[in-house]
């Protein structure tokens, strides 16, 4: 058997913080001998989190100066291209709590080379008017995807890291997000890039020497939701914590502060194993007072 069979990969770029923790912890509790690969800027990382098996890995700070996330995809292809054939290679945000495996991933979708997740907002279990769902066109959900690793992921790597350097796919150069965030003519590198990239992976063909088999594994494995989404029982987040029905849920952006994660006396495992109520009553007046801010078109918004 190959002890390096599960691969994960975390990027971060600043000091220790107590969802990192919590992320780890959780990801240890579902998959205790998993490989992670972390890449880290601030030393503090190394010592607060060593207890959990890691390689650390130093982010080269003049490789990654204001293109962080083309240097994550970048070390991905140098990652994927060090393991063994069949290996599989997690890609994952840190701002995530794990509820199962999320290998599992794998054994549900088997024989495909790359993985990654429909947001829930572009479907019907959204449950927002059909109009709305089907004009969601860039599905992708970042922060959660991964490859089988073998010839054609290895390939494929490569090809993502050459279109920027390159610019060898038309798709990605005409495509319009990408277009959106481009920063004095030139992608950008900093933040969108990653995401971008997925969502123009998911709508095109990509030329490689042979078919890429691509899945979306679906929302479960990077639950996130809308913001009114917060306020409906079926949809809310918080709602979905303990169920490993949901082996991951995503606290991006806003939900960070929603769900406390930079509190240790309420986000924490103990209270996550309890089912206790992750948000507080300052944090749902903040997520009240954003949504209310939209106006008449806050049903419609993400």
């Amino acid at each position: 058997m190959n002890p390096n069979k599960e691969n994960i990969i975390f990027f971060y770029d600043s000091f220790p913080v107590n969802y990192i923790k919590v992320c780890l912890q959780s990801l240890r509790k579902h998959n205790p001998t998993c490989n992670i690969f972390f890449f880290y800027k601030n030393p503090l990382i190394k010592i607060f989190y060593r207890k959990f098996n890691i390689n650390f890995i130093k982010i080269d700070r003049v490789k990654s100066k204001n293109k962080l996330l083309f240097y994550k995809v970048y070390s991905v292809k140098e990652i994927a291209n060090k393991l063994n054939l069949n290996d599989f290679l997690l890609v994952c945000d840190l701002d995530i709590l794990f509820q199962n495996n999320p290998f599992l991933m794998f054994d549900q979708f088997p024989g495909n080379d790359f993985y990654y997740t429909h947001c829930l907002m572009s479907g019907p279990e959204s449950k927002r008017e059909e109009k709305i769902w089907k004009n969601c066109v860039n599905k992708v959900n970042g922060g959660v995807w991964g490859i089988n690793v073998n010839s054609i992921t290895r390939e494929l790597m490569a090809f993502w890291i050459r279109c920027e350097e390159e610019k060898y796919w038309k798709k990605w150069e005409e495509f319009s997000t990408r277009k959106e965030h481009l920063i004095d003519g030139k992608t950008d590198l900093n933040w969108f890039f990653d995401q971008d990239f997925l969502n123009c992976i998911d709508q095109n063909n990509v030329p490689l020497s042979k078919d890429l088999k691509k899945v979306n594994v679906g929302f479960e494995y990077n639950y996130f939701t809308s913001n009114w989404g917060f306020f409906n029982i079926d949809l809310n987040m918080g709602n979905k914590i303990g169920n490993p029905n949901f082996p991951i849920i995503h606290f991006k952006g806003i939900y960070k502060k929603i769900y406390n994660l930079h509190n240790s006396r309420i986000y924490n495992m103990r209270n996550i194993s309890l089912k206790k109520d992750l948000t507080s009553q300052k944090s749902r007046e903040m997520m009240y007072r954003k949504f209310m801010s939209r106006g008449e078109k806050r049903f419609e918004l993400p």
